[in-house]
């Protein structure tokens, strides 16, 4: 079972611009009643998220679920703060995954068997418009704790990145 819920919130500044609020949340994981019978069927591999039968159905796009990211992984929320102008926008985003949960096949006694394995980010996207073009840069740190279900395994990931794009138009 697939939940999602997420809203958007937009306001006219003073200045001229438009600043909304999002959020969303999801999840696809199995409830744990459920996860013994995946082990007992397919052993420690985990059941597919989302299905379709012979008639393709439900909030897909072409098989892919109309959701965030996270809904693959087992669960996430995303907060994020957008300022959007003529000159251009500029995004701040908070992010949680669950990446992977424990499977009943794992023993939980153990000392480096963790229940979660969890992904936090901060993401800034600033775009503007220059001369004609479309500059982008995004980037931010993320931690992913318990990586793999390793109990204390810590990962820590910057991305960073920078796009052009010309939007200039030339007719004869």
């Amino acid at each position: 079972l697939v939940r999602s819920v997420g809203f958007r919130r937009a306001w006219t500044s003073l200045s001229g611009g438009i600043w909304a609020i999002r959020g969303e949340f999801v999840s696809a994981q199995l409830h744990h009643s459920e996860r013994d019978d995946r082990v007992a069927v397919l052993g420690l591999n985990p059941i597919a998220r989302y299905r379709h039968a012979g008639v393709r159905q439900g909030h897909t796009l072409n098989g892919q679920l109309l959701a965030a990211p996270a809904a693959f992984g087992g669960s996430g929320w995303t907060i994020a703060v957008e300022d959007f102008r003529p000159s251009g926008r500029t995004t701040v985003e908070v992010t949680r995954e669950v990446r992977l949960n424990w499977l009943a096949g794992l023993s939980q006694d153990s000392e480096v068997a963790a229940r979660n394995s969890v992904r936090y980010g901060l993401s800034v996207d600033i775009v503007r418009f220059w001369a004609g073009t479309e500059i982008a840069v995004v980037g931010g740190p993320q931690v992913e704790l318990n990586r793999n279900l390793v109990l204390g395994w810590t990962a820590w990931n910057l991305n960073l990145g920078v796009a052009f794009r010309g939007l200039r138009f030339d007719s004869d």
